[in-house]
């Protein structure tokens, strides 16, 4: 879990919860390597903060995003998401392009 004003209720009351903490600065490490990560390897990708840090920006210590330092966070999510790819998803059908029919109708793009 990442440390938020929803985990700080809990932690106020029972502080060793904190151990099983990180810090929010994972989550926006991930964004900024989702952000400079070529569109094609991340476009519809499902991961977790954590994962896309190890899988495509090699970090493999975690500890600099623990809330109590030397703890260890247990993983709430699981290791590896099913895979939810059917036959028919490569199928586009009928493509259309919305903003060449507004601009055919005469309205402003949005």
């Amino acid at each position: 879990s990442i440390e938020s004003a929803a985990t700080k209720r809990s932690t106020d009351k029972e502080p060793s919860l904190a151990k099983d903490l990180r810090k929010p600065t994972i989550f926006s490490a991930a964004i900024l390597g989702i952000l400079h990560t070529p569109a094609p390897a991340v476009n519809g990708l499902l991961t977790l903060d954590e994962d896309f840090l190890r899988e495509y920006c090699n970090v493999s210590d975690f500890t600099e995003y623990n809330v109590v330092p030397g703890s260890n966070p247990r993983r709430i999510m699981p290791a590896k998401f099913p895979v939810l790819e059917v036959a028919e998803q490569d199928d586009e059908g009928r493509r259309v392009d919305s903003t060449a029919l507004r601009a055919a109708e005469g309205k402003p793009r949005l």
